[in-house]
């Protein structure tokens, strides 16, 4: 038996959900520690900027919301693999209405 080290990739768990966005939205890979992977997600002439950060062991999912560079505006965790719970649209409609 072996053991999955390669760890989450939350750019392809969100893929239909950034495709919902539209044109005015960019998402960016971008480093993270600790964490699996992240993606940093803007909106066009907003100040706002939404991380997304994928841990796997547990199998948590970070979003931290900013308004600038330094002013954290909302932090929420999914525990124990409950982004699954949402659909792409759950997740798109959250997306859109904060930032």
């Amino acid at each position: 038996m072996t053991e999955n080290t390669n760890g989450r990739n939350i750019s392809h768990e969100l893929c239909d959900a950034v495709a919902l966005l539209g044109d005015e939205y960019e998402t960016t890979s971008v480093d993270c520690e600790p964490g699996d992977t992240a993606i940093r997600i803007t909106k066009q002439d907003s100040t706002r900027t939404l991380y997304i950060i994928a841990y796997s062991d547990p199998d948590d999912t970070e979003m931290h919301l900013y308004d600038g560079p330094d002013s954290l505006v909302s932090y929420h965790v999914l525990y124990n693999g409950s982004l699954d719970d949402y659909t792409p649209e759950d997740i798109a409609d959250y997306i859109i209405r904060n930032l």
